[in-house]
């Protein structure tokens, strides 16, 4: 994970030192993405809720998949168009939600914006981040068997869907 200062890298951290409090409000800033998955059907946003074990806001629900850069891959730490940022989305959509690397191409990816937030979440851990966010429309959700990594992800819901939650792999 890198650490930046406004949107220099200047360094590594792992992943555990970049959301301890302590150090956050010190200023540390790590790099992080988050990606927002729409159902091309009916144009509604897949949700995750994070499971028990995340040191981040257990148990919370969130958007389709957040997470980070990592260093351990060149690919993604490439800066133009983004490219690092959306390769880093496919390997962790994968990781979290089991979906296929080739059902995430990483040119329809849609760049949004650069934001920065900080967001405790208890006392010991929280977020501070210079985060990218990117829009994937290309996914067919409702046919794509649940395969949650559920030390990430305990749950998945399409919004206001008539059938709410989506796990059960069923085609619509």
């Amino acid at each position: 994970m890198y650490v930046q200062v406004h949107t220099l890298w200047i360094g590594l951290i792992e992943a555990w030192t970049g959301h301890l409090m302590e150090n956050i409000r010190k200023g540390l800033l790590h790099r992080a993405f988050s990606a927002f998955i729409f159902r091309p059907s009916d144009g509604k946003l897949l949700l995750q809720q994070r499971a028990s074990e995340k040191i981040t806001f257990p148990d919370m629900w969130t958007n389709t998949c957040c997470s980070h850069p990592l260093d351990d891959f060149e690919e993604e730490k490439v800066e133009r168009d983004q490219l690092g940022v959306r390769i880093a989305a496919s390997r962790k959509l994968e990781h979290e939600l089991g979906i296929p690397r080739e059902q995430t191409p990483i040119d329809q990816f849609q760049y949004l914006t650069r934001i920065h937030y900080l967001a405790p979440s208890d006392g010991m851990w929280g977020e501070h981040e210079g985060a990218r966010r990117c829009l994937e429309r290309v996914l067919l959700f409702a046919c794509i068997p649940p395969r949650l990594n559920v030390r990430a992800v305990c749950s998945r819901l399409h919004p206001l869907s008539d059938r709410g939650r989506d796990g059960d792999g069923e085609c619509e």
